[in-house]
């Protein structure tokens, strides 16, 4: 389902932790490789990587209780050097390959004294470290502050002999806006390489094209021209001969300052403001969405000009309607709001009108809602039917979470699912639930069962923002549920020992 090359013996890739603790490890001695124990060393591959380095050290440091320098060059001797991002050893065994995803990494024990991790930029590099923390260190990260963070106490750390990792992500574009930081490197949590966003005010800036009412929206028989600045409530009039050429101008420049994108943004502007002029008009009558001439226009010249590279499109707003009487061009890749309600019809309609890219924008908002929102198989195992089905290939969820106790198990699942959608959702939870909560993880995990339960009676569970700001969601929820929850929660309390535990 993903291409991933692992050649890597005696790993188990389930959230199990590997690493464990040395009987007799030496006061300097970092890990453990076929029996030998060596000390460690990080040699950073410039200023992009000096950060990844550097949590790669403090981090190893927390864990081991013994510093790991930060060192220009290799010392040699009985030192393991660990390479992070472009250092001239990497660059010299052709690491990373040239063929690897723009945020995929590789972690390889090139030889017994030297580990790489690098990829194809800084992000795809601290991807990697924190990968290789949590594979090997027991690093965990579940949340912002000091209780969402497990650094577990280890002397030495164990490193397979044939340690050679490839990893590349599921779904080839991927967000989780409103992570924290810490949380978008841990998790993976943002690389986007197809554009999308609401992007129409950025192709055609009102400052420059006041004289010219013919290129905005007309509405109620006249040409409203937004005052220079406004990004909202308007669209171009997607008629206009010029715009697919204009569109093609500015995908230029962002390719330029993005080399990692594989496409670039021509998405409505966000609320509303369609052109009503009769060619316009006539457009949406013909194809239930007076865009896609537009943006098929542009897809033709974008792929005469930029080869391999697409436009990137909302199903959102005046463009929410999947077209008729036309089929999309194979480099328009479309992003599909709210994609699985009402039995997946809109995913259904984009695919029947020829859409070959396809992506799902979901709103999941931690904010506005009075109960836990927790759903990591429903949602994940649609991920998986989409993959399938419609050839899905990016996501874009945006939480904005509230309260990480409430979101923070199952954005761990999807995060993880983004990157690889053969992993396993109840290890994924295990783990979770075993690193966050320890000897209370069981009745934990049993409240949250029951929430993801109670959210599969919705009438339709994949209209996520339904009840949002609506006490309609507390009343799915039965006496029986709220007795259960509450004596879960009880025996969660008796559970807890950590003292961290107790307070989550």
């Amino acid at each position: 389902m993903r291409r991933m090359r692992l050649l890597c013996q005696g790993i188990v890739f389930s959230g199990v932790i590997i690493a464990a603790a040395g009987s007799a490890a030496a006061a300097d001695e970092h890990f453990k490789i076929a029996g030998r124990q060596r000390p460690a060393e990080v040699v950073s591959g410039g200023a992009a990587y000096a950060g990844a380095a550097g949590v790669l050290s403090s981090t190893l440091e927390r864990i081991t209780g013994k510093a790991v320098p930060v060192v220009g060059k290799a010392t040699g001797g009985e030192t393991l050097t660990i390479h992070v991002g472009s250092t001239a050893f990497a660059v010299e065994k052709g690491l990373p390959p040239s063929d690897l995803h723009p945020y995929g990494y590789v972690i390889k024990l090139v030889d017994g004294a030297n580990i790489v991790i690098t990829g194809a930029n800084r992000l795809a590099v601290t991807f990697g470290v924190y990968d290789f923390l949590h594979r090997f260190g027991g690093y965990r990260w579940f949340a912002p502050g000091e209780l969402g963070e497990v650094v577990p106490k280890r002397s030495l750390l164990d490193l397979p002999s044939g340690l050679d990792i490839r990893e590349e992500p599921s779904l080839t574009s991927y967000c989780n806006a409103g992570m924290d930081e810490t949380g978008v490197y841990y998790m993976r949590a943002c690389r986007q390489t197809l554009g999308h966003g609401h992007n129409m005010a950025g192709i055609l800036p009102p400052a420059d094209y006041q004289d010219e009412p013919d290129r905005f929206p007309m509405v109620d028989g006249e040409r409203f021209v937004p005052p220079a600045g406004l990004t909202g409530t308007w669209q171009p009039c997607v008629s206009h001969p010029e715009l697919p050429r204009l569109s093609v101008d500015w995908a230029k420049d962002h390719f330029e300052k993005h080399p990692e994108a594989i496409g670039f943004s021509a998405c409505v502007n966000d609320g509303g403001g369609d052109c009503h002029c009769p060619e316009c008009t006539a457009l949406k009558e013909k194809y239930a969405n007076q865009y896609i001439p537009y943006y098929n226009e542009t897809a033709r010249l974008l792929a005469k000009e930029m080869p391999g590279k697409a436009v990137g499109i909302y199903g959102y707003g005046g463009c929410d309607a999947y077209p008729e009487n036309i089929k999309v061009e194979p480099n328009v890749f479309v992003m599909v709001t709210s994609p699985f309600r009402d039995d997946d019809v809109q995913m259904k309609g984009w695919t029947n009108a020829g859409t070959k890219m396809m992506g799902v924008y979901h709103f999941l908002y931690g904010s506005s809602f009075m109960v836990p929102r927790h759903y990591p198989h429903l949602l994940g195992n649609r991920w998986r039917k989409a993959y399938r089905d419609y050839g899905l290939i990016a996501a874009y969820t945006e939480t904005h979470t509230a309260c990480w106790f409430y979101d923070g198990a199952r954005q761990y699942v999807l995060n993880y699912l983004a990157w690889d959608l053969d992993a396993d959702i109840d290890e994924l939870l295990d783990d979770y639930f075993s690193g966050f909560y320890g000897k209370a993880a069981g009745p934990v995990r049993s409240f949250f069962d029951r929430v993801e339960e109670i959210h599969g009676r919705k009438e339709d569970p994949y209209y996520f923002i339904f009840d949002r700001n609506s006490a309609q969601q507390l009343l799915e929820y039965t006496q029986d549920d709220l007795v259960y929850m509450d004596r879960a929660l009880a025996r969660a309390r008796r559970s807890a020992s950590d003292e961290k535990v107790k307070k989550a």
